[in-house]
Formats: structure tokens, C-alpha cells, sequence
């Protein structure tokens, strides 16, 4: 099954058909945090989308949504954190990557190899 039907399964109970029809075909995936690209008529359930794909894909850690396009000078993508799996630890050190600081060459490289 595809991811969009997966999630139209999952989903099925919280959205209408009109809604379930908008929601994404695929995401990229950058190792355990996923990106989708939302539509803007299923925004307002980005949280209920995000919770579904951690449930889905139990190894991810982090869902964005690509908010903008990708711009300035290092080609940095504007995305926002929509939903997170969080464990508890104690007296643990943890260290946090920002993901929206990264370029994400692998999509990018069209944009740098040109022929």
C-alpha cells in the first residue's frame, strides 16, 4: 500500500473524503525525521497528520511540513516541526540536530550539477 492510502486508512475516522484526498502522495525522508508537503486545505490537521505518521512509521523520530520554498544563500528549505516521539531518560545527555538548519543536498542536487 502507498503511504497516502495508508494514511487515508488511519485517518478515515477524523477527516472527510475531501480532505482525505489532499493528503499527501509521498514525503522525503531524511534518516529518522520524515518531511511532508502539506496542502493548504489540510493544514489545520497537521498535528493529527503528524501523530498518524509516527504511528505509522514507528523508527521515525520527527515529522515536518515544508512551510516555504527553499531560499537564501546556502539553499536552506523553511520547514516547521509538527510532530515529535519523545522518551523520558534521566541523567542522560541529549543532543539535539536542527533540521531546518541543514541543506538537504540529495534534493538539492539538480540545483548544483548542471550539465
Amino acid at each position: 500500500m502507498s503511504f497516502k492510502e495508508n494514511m487515508q486508512g488511519k485517518l478515515k475516522e477524523k477527516l472527510n473524503e475531501k480532505e482525505l484526498e489532499l493528503l499527501p502522495a509521498g514525503f522525503q525522508n531524511l534518516g529518522d525525521i520524515i518531511i511532508l508537503n502539506l496542502n493548504k486545505g489540510i493544514e489545520k490537521y497537521k498535528k493529527i497528520i503528524g501523530k498518524a505518521t509516527l504511528e505509522l512509521y514507528p523508527r521515525v523520530k520527527a515529522v515536518y511540513n515544508k512551510e516555504g520554498e527553499i531560499s537564501g544563500e546556502f539553499r536552506e528549505p523553511e520547514i516547521k516541526l509538527i510532530a515529535v516521539y519523545w522518551i523520558k531518560h534521566r541523567f542522560i545527555i541529549s543532543f539535539y540536530i536542527f533540521y531546518t538548519e541543514l541543506s538537504l543536498k540529495p534534493m538539492l542536487a539538480k540545483n548544483y550539477f548542471l550539465p
